[in-house]
């Protein structure tokens, strides 16, 4: 039995005042509701778009519907008393569909709220687009002193796909994370989520604001998160200088880099660095992406190229690929790994694989490479470039509506003067927190300069972000997904 359901935004709606004792008692539930607990599948979404307005379909397609229909009437004194509530309902409607259309900027968001007797909280979705349409005329009760007049109606809203509870619940706050992870101490660019606090049926969206209290002018980050396996056992951080190199590569202190030093090679046409993984590769599993932290001074001689392999297999090749600014650091996206069981040569567990970082260059030049990152590319991986759009100022919840926090597009950084950046383009989709296991997310920032696509193969990293004392304060905000009503 539902006690509680209602739709909140532009004007109350409340379909439970019989049971909730609401003052607005114009309009009357019925049963039975349907696709509560329905999910659309995508073929579904797809046949159902000609229905939705134009505006909305690409929203529709990329986050997914749910369709509820239930009967309802309208009661009134007279037929004006009528019109007002079909008009408060239309306009609610009309005005969550212009805040879909306009992703915020105009409208109010509608969204439905539902909560069954037995149930200990309220559930919420969003209203991507509604309609109501009666069933039959209009009949007068209580004849012939016309009491009240009755419109039976019957309520179709298309909503996203899951319910989420009234607000999100906070996992870390101001949480410091370091721009790497060498071997100092609690120097981690992660977070590591214990399964006990990511409640769900799918994954969960997040919030996340980074306070750069060191002044980093970060405005590029990478998201990822891994679950697969034992993620404190995937060793994502490889150290140049701990790598296999030859011998005339040389280990070079600099206290400005990871670890505080690098590996460079200035008088040979080409090289390599090998970093051999001695683990069980099931904790590797899945697609990796590899970024190299490089620097050369000469960007048109100097490239380079990723390879890997099993031990005693034939290695895979990626492109070359060359750097976007001269003497200047770069985190350069090389190619991605695919630590894939079903390639595993025959003969057993897999504990043995060569990543390989060829160069070629003229041998007077130099390049230099600090450590290689990997960072998994197929659970939840997110780039976010940032803009000079000043965000709410702190504490303001301006970025939740109707008691449901507005995810999942709140990403954000803050900086030691306080100013707010919201974030201007993201790739690669959303951050999101897989419920029921234990999620390591990892965090790097970056500066992109002027003139280079955030989104290219390379980025700079100036400003010392990579220092042994570079980092940011983290606040991990999550909102679990939950098919069915909270119980």
């Amino acid at each position: 039995m539902t006690e509680y359901f209602r739709i909140t935004g532009r004007n109350p709606i409340p379909f439970d005042a019989l049971a909730t004792g609401a003052a607005d008692e114009r309009y009357h539930l019925k049963t039975p509701q349907t696709g509560m607990d329905e999910p659309m599948t995508d073929a579904e979404v797809r046949a159902v778009l000609p229905r939705l307005p134009q505006k909305i379909r690409g929203h529709a397609l990329q986050h997914g519907l749910s369709k509820i229909t239930f009967p309802f009437s309208i009661k009134g004194s007279s037929d004006p008393d009528m019109e007002d509530a079909r008009h408060d309902l239309t306009e609610t409607l009309e005005d969550g569909r212009l805040y879909i259309e306009t992703k915020g900027a105009r409208g109010t968001r509608a969204v439905l709220q539902s909560k069954s007797n037995n149930a200990v909280a309220q559930s919420y979705k969003t209203i991507v687009y509604g309609e109501a349409m009666e069933l039959g005329g209009r009949a007068v009760l209580g004849a012939p002193i016309k009491e009240h007049w009755l419109l039976n109606m019957q309520m179709t809203l298309y909503c996203e796909p899951y319910w989420r509870p009234a607000a999100a619940t906070n996992l870390t706050d101001l949480v410091i994370v370091y721009n790497h992870d060498d071997a100092d101490a609690n120097h981690d660019n992660f977070l590591d989520i214990a399964a006990a606090n990511l409640p769900g049926d799918v994954p969960g969206l997040t919030r996340v604001r980074i306070t750069d209290e060191n002044d980093l002018h970060s405005k590029f980050f990478l998201f990822a998160r891994r679950t697969v396996g034992t993620p404190a056992n995937f060793d994502h951080w490889l150290e140049a200088e701990a790598a296999g190199i030859p011998v005339f590569w040389g280990a070079v202190a600099d206290p400005l880099r990871s670890a505080g030093n690098i590996v460079s090679d200035g008088a040979n046409a080409a090289g390599s660095i090998t970093t051999t993984i001695l683990a069980n590769l099931d904790h590797f599993k899945g697609r990796q992406r590899l970024y190299a932290a490089l620097w050369t001074d000469d960007i048109v001689n100097t490239r380079f190229r990723l390879s890997w392999r099993w031990t005693w297999g034939f290695y895979a090749y990626n492109n070359w690929k060359r750097l976007g600014k001269v003497s200047t650091w770069q985190l350069c996206y090389l190619g991605t790994i695919d630590f894939d069981p079903m390639l595993y040569p025959s003969g057993g567990t897999i504990d043995r694989a060569e990543i390989v970082v060829e160069y070629q260059k003229h041998a007077a030049d130099t390049c230099k490479c600090d450590y290689l990152m990997l960072l998994p590319e197929d659970e939840s991986i997110m780039e976010l470039a940032g803009a000079s759009l000043l965000f709410p100022s702190p504490g303001d919840d301006s970025i939740e509506a109707n008691g449901i926090a507005d995810f999942p597009n709140s990403y954000m950084v803050v900086n030691a003067t306080n100013d707010f950046f919201d974030f201007a383009s993201r790739k690669a989709g959303f951050l999101t927190l897989q419920p029921g296991v234990n999620n390591r997310v990892y965090f790097k920032a970056l500066s992109v300069a002027v003139g280079i696509d955030p989104f290219s193969q390379h980025m700079d990293v100036i400003n010392n972000n990579d220092a042994p004392a570079a980092s940011f304060h983290v606040t991990l905000d999550y909102l679990p997904q939950h098919t069915s009503p909270l119980e």
